[in-house]
């Protein structure tokens, strides 16, 4: 028996059966064909009382004839019955639907519907509000309870419970850091590089940072200044130069020390020692003391060349 909710409204139910539903025929022999008005898939066909297999034991597909896939014999009995069946049910009453069983939640008991009609309540707790919405069947459960200004103070946070990786990108801005709060103890070795530095302009290889007030950040990089002279190299091989270079060339045997690309206002200086002759080579097209031609440094000679335009070139001092 049924345990349905629905089942258990209905008081009876009947049976509608009609003789007109059932044909019979009398076979002749080796009889295959039957000619019968039909809906295909929707008959059952019984040969001498015994239930055929339908597209094994006949076809009956076209809706106007059933064919045996072997002939009958003479006088066998071949009922068709066409199926059209009608039941009627007379109902108690609109069944009870349980609009919930059980609740489960991981760690607490059970909520366990005590009949159909119980009812699930809500309750809120501690520090929160519960609001519902009839139209679109809707529960909404919400904190009630809003941090204060200054509620968490720094005495209330454990030791390394705020890491980098919980601070998201530009939360922190300068108007949260109070004054001298980041000391120089609290920076990490190497932590603060050019690229964090607020800077007014791109640096160039030799400069240095300069306070330069109403420039952005107040930094500037500048052309290192406060001396004339850097300290001196040795060379004992062929050089290219660079501007501001001093180089004492000490070689026995002949060498070239080549000029840097003049830019006017740059100047090298260059001093000959150990015996061999310097030849001082021009860069491209560039000239010396407006020929162009390389020039020749004796040793225990020196020179101080200064770049002056296209037209002189490198000028001897």
């Amino acid at each position: 028996m049924s345990t349905s909710p629905v089942a258990a409204t209905v008081s009876s139910i009947t049976l509608n059966a009609s003789t007109q539903n059932v044909t019979e025929f009398v076979a002749t022999a080796n009889q295959t064909t039957f000619s019968i008005t039909y809906t295909p898939n929707a008959i059952l066909v019984f040969l001498n009382g015994i239930l055929l297999d339908n597209g094994v034991d006949y076809t009956a597909t076209n809706g106007t004839s059933v064919v045996l896939t072997n002939g009958a014999a003479v006088n066998d009995v071949l009922t068709v019955d066409k199926g059209n069946y009608t039941f009627t049910a007379t109902s108690l009453g609109d069944p009870a639907v349980a609009a919930f069983k059980t609740i489960s939640v991981s760690g607490q008991s059970d909520v366990v519907a005590d009949s159909a009609t119980d009812t699930l309540t809500l309750a809120a707790g501690s520090n929160m509000t519960i609001t519902t919405a009839a139209g679109s069947d809707t529960v909404t459960l919400a904190s009630a309870t809003v941090i204060a200004d200054d509620a968490v103070t720094t005495a209330k946070i454990a030791d390394d419970a705020v890491t980098s990786a919980k601070i998201a990108d530009d939360a922190i801005t300068s108007a949260l850091i109070a004054d001298d709060a980041v000391v120089q103890a609290a920076i990490a070795d190497q932590a603060v590089d050019e690229a964090r530095l607020q800077i007014s302009n791109a640096p160039t290889n030799g400069y240095v940072l300069s306070a330069q007030s109403g420039n952005t950040g107040g930094l500037t990089w500048a052309e290192a200044g406060g001396g004339a002279y850097s300290d001196w190299s040795i060379k004992t091989g062929a050089y290219t130069l660079v501007a501001k270079d001093q180089i004492i060339v000490n070689s026995a045997s002949a060498l070239t020390m080549t000029l840097p690309a003049g830019s006017a206002g740059n100047t090298v200086i260059i001093k000959a020692t150990g015996g061999g002759t310097v030849t001082i080579g021009r860069n491209g097209s560039e000239k010396i003391n407006s020929v162009a031609e390389d020039a020749t440094l004796l040793s225990g000679n020196g020179v101080q060349l200064v770049y002056v335009d296209a037209t002189i070139g490198w000028l001897e001092i």
